[in-house]
């Protein structure tokens, strides 16, 4: 059997790693089907943006990237992505800031759509 969103709705498994597959596929719903848009929490690039020049990783679509975040600043999620794929967690690079644009986020949809569901055992 395998711990996992299969094994929740499959095999009925009620252990941690079951429950917050399900837990975190019901969010994940929740956001696909919202029908209010939520505005994505803009964090400062700079700290990514100095990364890319330092480690010179520019050129095409890097570069009109690189102007837009220092522009109009980078959403959590692309900063995590980015970071991830660079080697790093993203606290590493923005600091602080990263965890304070997560709880912006998360206020912003707990006031639109409520607490996350728990999932019932």
């Amino acid at each position: 059997m395998n711990h996992s969103l299969r094994g929740y709705k499959t095999y009925k498994c009620r252990c941690d790693i079951c429950v917050a597959a399900y837990v975190r596929a019901k969010a994940a719903e929740n956001y696909k089907n919202r029908r209010t848009p939520i505005n994505h929490v803009l964090i400062s690039a700079e700290p990514l943006v100095r990364m890319f020049v330092d480690i010179r990783l520019s050129g095409g679509n890097m570069n009109k990237k690189i102007q837009r975040w220092r522009q109009e600043g980078i959403s959590v999620y692309e900063a995590d992505e980015v970071c991830m794929k660079m080697g790093y967690h993203p606290f590493e690079v923005f600091g602080p800031a990263y965890f304070e644009g997560l709880e912006q986020e998360e206020a912003e949809y707990q006031a639109l759509y409520g607490e996350f569901e728990e999932a019932n055992a």
